[in-house]
């Protein structure tokens, strides 16, 4: 059986969106969802939190372990940057 990636990058469903937006999920503990931006992009943040960093900005967070605090959660939102580029 293969093991499941840490990060996995997608889109919504096709027909579930008239412009899908893209998604990064982080598959270990403490797994969350996310939704991707383009710096540039000019969508709605329904969140209160978002990190932006370079080209991207992550916002629209759905933790579903409990999220971590201080320098774990800033080593963390490094992570995800790096897993896309």
């Amino acid at each position: 059986m293969a093991t499941i990636p840490e990060w996995l990058i997608g889109t919504a469903a096709p027909g579930s969106e008239e412009d899908a937006p893209e998604w990064l999920i982080h598959t270990r503990a403490p797994r969350f969802i996310c939704r991707v931006l383009d710096e540039a992009e000019e969508a709605p943040v329904l969140s209160s939190f978002s990190y932006a960093d370079g080209d991207w900005v992550l916002c629209e967070f759905e933790f579903i372990d409990d999220p971590p605090t201080g320098e774990a959660l800033a080593a963390l939102l490094r992570r995800a940057m790096d897993a896309l580029a």
